[in-house]
């Protein structure tokens, strides 16, 4: 799986999983001399669709990603059912019996994943419909009342339009953190609301490196195209930083008995989001 995976779907996972509650989490990784203090807040208290992304059923689905407001979207596929494919002698493996292959809107995922520039229209701002079979071909079981065949709702990509940028120049731009007001595309149909979160990597716009990573995430509950930010996205986050704030749509949904296994049925929760990012320099203090 491409490293992308980690700025998206991972960064929805790391604001539930190390989050939750508000609590933080510092933690020491690696080599000592190297290790970044890493500190981690969820601020929304409440239940959200999004949180099914915890469990440790097998998770499909996709996600497109804009790495800046003027960068091309980038789409990828995501099955964790492969995950754990081995080798030998550099061949593949036959895949096992509770490995899944799916189907979007009647198209194979693996070769959706082969083809370039794929159609995205069909995939964002509509019902989506996904079939499932193991590899050898099998049907798989999921539950009789919804047969082998699901659908769901997945928002339109989602484009940050303030901070609004037009040009190279204006890619990073300076952003007090009281009272930002940030823009998007709105999604009416959208009901399970946007993951915002901050990330900022230690660095800052005078070349020091603190040492230190700070990932601050909140839900936008009402997809309205507009949202004032919680100060609080920004705690522990120096002058002059270079940040980055992700803005997440998407759906998910569990489904039931989808394979057996061992003589027991398993879950497995679809996925599709998109992911806009917004790359600033962080202002706390206004000069006279």
């Amino acid at each position: 799986m491409k490293n992308i995976v980690n700025v998206s779907v991972m960064a929805i996972c790391l604001a539930f999983v190390s989050c939750q509650n508000g609590n933080n989490l510092n933690d020491k990784a690696g080599d000592s001399q190297f290790a970044n203090k890493v500190t981690q807040r969820m601020l929304f208290n409440g239940s959200s669709k999004y949180a099914l992304i915890l469990s440790d059923n097998a998770m499909l689905g996709y996600y497109s990603i804009k790495q800046n407001s003027l960068a091309d979207e980038f789409l990828d596929f995501y099955n964790s059912t492969l995950a754990n494919s081995q080798q030998s002698n550099g061949q593949a493996l036959a895949p096992a019996k509770n490995q899944l292959d799916f189907s979007i809107n009647g198209v194979k995922s693996s070769e959706l994943q082969a083809i370039n520039n794929v159609n995205q229209s069909n995939l964002f701002g509509q019902d989506v419909s996904f079939n499932f079979a193991t590899f050898n071909g099998i049907p798989t079981a999921i539950a009789q009342e919804s047969g082998n065949e699901t659908t769901m709702y997945v928002p339109k990509i989602v484009h940050i339009t303030n901070p609004n940028i037009e040009k190279s120049e204006d890619l990073l731009p300076y952003c007090y953190y009281k009272d930002f007001i940030l823009g998007w595309n709105a999604d009416s149909k959208n009901t399970n609301g946007l993951i915002v979160l901050v990330e900022w990597t230690g660095n800052d716009m005078f070349g020091k490196n603190y040492k230190q990573v700070v990932r601050n995430a909140d839900i936008i509950e009402h997809d309205d195209g507009k949202a004032l930010l919680n100060n609080a996205l920004f705690d522990d986050i120096p002058q002059g930083a270079l940040v980055k704030l992700m803005l997440i749509r998407g759906n998910v949904t569990q489904i039931e008995n989808y394979i057996e296994k061992n003589g027991e049925t398993e879950m497995i929760n679809l996925f599709a989001a998109s992911q806009a990012i917004l790359p600033f320099i962080l202002v706390r203090e206004i000069g006279n």
